[in-house]
């Protein structure tokens, strides 16, 4: 039963009890017996379905084909999403290893990646041009 079926269930019921107490006790009536009934309404708030949040987006910076700060580290279980851009001053192919995902990279133009970790072990993400290692991807059972 839905929340607004009980909510109508319990107004009819106390509306009920409301007519036959008038019947009971009518008024003028020399009967000094007096019935009463109390009937509680209550009323429920339905919730909102909540979504979750997506995991947040981890940034490298690339600058004069280096990464900004060394290697950057992401480790994840198997099965998680794998999210994360890369940002260039220059123009530049980054691939993922392992996954043979590869994306374009330019000034104004980050490479973004959003993929399931399906495979588990240590994969390098690196600016494929010049073989420079800019992420550690471990993926854990």
């Amino acid at each position: 039963m839905s929340d607004g079926q009980r909510n109508l269930a319990l107004l009819l019921a106390a509306t009920v009890a409301v007519v036959v107490g008038f019947f009971v006790v009518k008024p003028g009536s020399s009967d000094t017996t007096v019935t009463t009934t109390s009937t509680a309404v209550v009323t429920t708030t339905p919730t909102t379905p909540t979504t979750p949040t997506p995991d947040p987006i981890i940034v490298i910076t690339v600058k004069d084909g280096k990464p900004v700060g060394g290697i950057k580290e992401i480790e994840v279980k198997k099965g998680d999403h794998v999210r994360f851009e890369v940002v260039c001053d220059s123009k530049q192919e980054i691939h993922v290893h392992g996954y043979d995902i590869s994306e374009d990279a330019a000034p104004g133009s980050p490479a973004r990646f959003d993929f399931t970790a399906t495979l588990e072990g240590v994969f390098e993400v690196e600016l494929e041009a010049s073989a420079t290692q800019i992420v550690k991807l471990t993926v854990s059972p």
